[in-house]
């Protein structure tokens, strides 16, 4: 379901079409059943994921200029 959650989101985005909105939310929710199906801690995910995430966010904005 991920994939074409994915796959959807890019296509009504690129048609302008604002429905991507709720189409993100639904992946967003998707993800975290992922993680609390699999007994994952969210909170101690996103500790460790916002650092590394804003680290690749800095190295693609100096990329682009």
């Amino acid at each position: 379901m991920m994939k074409d959650h994915m796959l959807e989101i890019e296509e009504l985005y690129n048609d302008k079409n604002e429905h991507w909105a709720i189409e993100t939310a639904d992946l967003i929710v998707l993800c975290y059943e992922l993680l609390l199906m699999e007994n994952k801690d969210i909170d101690d995910v996103f500790e460790r994921c916002l650092p590394r995430f804003d680290i690749k966010l800095k190295g693609l904005m100096k990329n682009e200029f």
